[in-house]
């Protein structure tokens, strides 16, 4: 008979057999405005995976209703393999994997990949009363943070307001949104930002994919002059080559790959020397099975990492990296509206030393639009 420490430690998974599917709309105080999105509810799909003691956590961001729907839909059809007992997690994604070929590997049924995986993970280290990062065989419990916001729907008084709250808070970087039909604009909100608080924080910014190449490189070399170093997103996210071109052009810090799948589009963001720093994103690139495995071509490649979003779940994937990984912060409470978490925010660092499991817990007083209970049929 195995343990269920050393059952847990060889990644088998825990003894699933039930599941509740979950979207929770979080409506946002006022609306978001990104230069590729418009955001006024957060609808979060939460995944719970109960165990013989223990309830694994997973989870989702949607921005409309029918995306939300589209992501349990996968889960619905995806969970029986969560169930298989005996089966090693690695396992379990890889048969999810295979499973997914035909609809797409990528978009609602990655995220719903993700999302198990993420459960079982959870699951697997509260069953051995451990910290996820001590079960992957992390050490580091203390990682940098930087607050991202500065929606382009802020007045300039809400956005010197919010860079300041992160500068006194302690973070070590505050990232505003650039990026709108209105150049001289955005210019005047950075050189705002950078003039309050440049002397006590890192000012950074994220363009959200919404330039060419050539308009890139010359906003750029006027934001290196304000002191801006971090250029999040500048083009098309998938437009690697003019990433590759602004790069060889300008000394700015290039960073992307939050909207990139998996590891083989990253590895190729890495290999084109795109980036300076790559952004994996938890949900689209396989849960903690593949930002692993992200997080092994980053380091291979000698590029730094700083995760996108899901920061409680991503710092215990990332405490056995090699290097210094930034984690993003984001305004509007998102996570915190249906969780709890043991993970720990003092000085603009997240501390995630006495969590078990990822450290997540459902508030209790969450409101469904829509839950369904799943069993080892699906229904």
């Amino acid at each position: 008979m195995v343990s269920v420490a050393r059952a847990s430690a060889a990644g088998l998974c825990p003894e699933a057999h039930e599941a509740t599917v979950s979207i929770v709309p979080v409506r946002l105080p006022y609306r978001l405005l990104s230069g590729l999105h418009q955001i006024d509810t957060v609808w979060t799909v939460l995944l719970q995976l109960q165990g013989s003691n223990e309830c694994g956590i997973g989870y989702a961001f949607a921005f409309e209703e029918q995306e939300a729907r589209a992501i349990t839909a996968e889960v619905e059809a995806l969970i029986d393999f969560a169930m298989i007992p005996n089966l090693g997690i690695r396992e379990t994604w890889r048969r999810m994997w295979r499973h997914i070929n035909h609809i797409g590997q990528a978009g609602p049924p990655l995220i719903a990949l993700s999302m198990i995986d993420a459960a079982l993970w959870d699951a697997a280290a509260k069953r051995a009363g451990l910290s996820l990062h001590h079960l992957l065989g992390g050490e580091n419990t203390r990682f940098p943070l930087y607050g991202s916001g500065g929606w382009l729907t802020y007045s300039m008084d809400e956005l010197l307001q919010e860079a300041h709250d992160f500068a006194v808070a302690g973070y070590g970087g505050y990232k505003l949104k650039i990026g709108s039909p209105d150049w001289k604009r955005d210019l005047e909100r950075v050189t705002r930002v950078v003039g309050a608080v440049g002397d006590q924080i890192e000012v950074m910014v994220d363009v959200n994919q919404s330039w060419t190449p050539v308009e890139s490189i010359s906003r750029i070399d006027t934001l290196l002059g304000l002191g801006v170093n971090w250029i999040e997103e500048p083009v098309d996210a998938f437009d690697l080559r003019g990433l590759a071109q602004i790069r060889l052009h300008s000394a700015a810090k290039l960073v992307a790959g939050e909207t990139l799948t998996l590891v083989g589009c990253i590895e190729n963001l890495i290999h084109t020397r795109a980036v300076d720093v790559v952004m994996p994103d938890l949900m689209r690139c396989g849960g903690p099975t593949g930002l692993s495995e992200v997080l092994s071509a980053a380091r291979h490649g000698y590029v730094q990492v700083s995760p996108h979003l899901f920061p409680e779940v991503s710092a215990h994937v990332a405490s056995a990296f090699v290097g210094t990984v930034l984690l993003e912060d984001i305004v509007g409470g998102w996570a915190e509206s249906c969780f709890e978490s043991s993970a720990v925010r003092d000085e603009g660092h997240l501390d995630i030393s006495n969590c078990i499991g990822t450290g997540l817990r459902l508030r209790e007083d969450l409101s469904p639009s829509y839950q369904v209970h799943l069993d080892k049929s699906g229904r």
